[in-house]
């Protein structure tokens, strides 16, 4: 099984809104604060969202460009934001 993962962060920001506006579920989204594992807590903002899940490299590939370009708006944005 071949997967692809998209991980975003950032010292700021809310994960929750720009999922919303951009019409994104995430596995896991986090904000400075929240509280994972034992004694452990989240400095930045972000989120994870499985893009493909696939049984060969070139299906994985494929469902992968085909992620980036329904959601194009998405990208675009992480591709600015610094």
């Amino acid at each position: 099984m071949y997967l692809a993962v998209l991980r975003a962060s950032s010292a700021s920001g809310d994960p929750a809104e720009l999922l919303t506006r951009h019409r994104v579920s995430a596995d896991f989204a986090w904000k400075p604060g929240d509280v994972y594992g034992p004694g452990s807590v989240m400095t930045t903002a972000g989120f994870s969202v499985t893009m493909a899940a696939e049984d060969s490299h070139d299906g994985l590939m494929a469902t992968v460009r085909g992620w980036l370009s329904a959601h194009q708006p998405l990208s675009a944005y992480l591709s600015a934001v610094e």
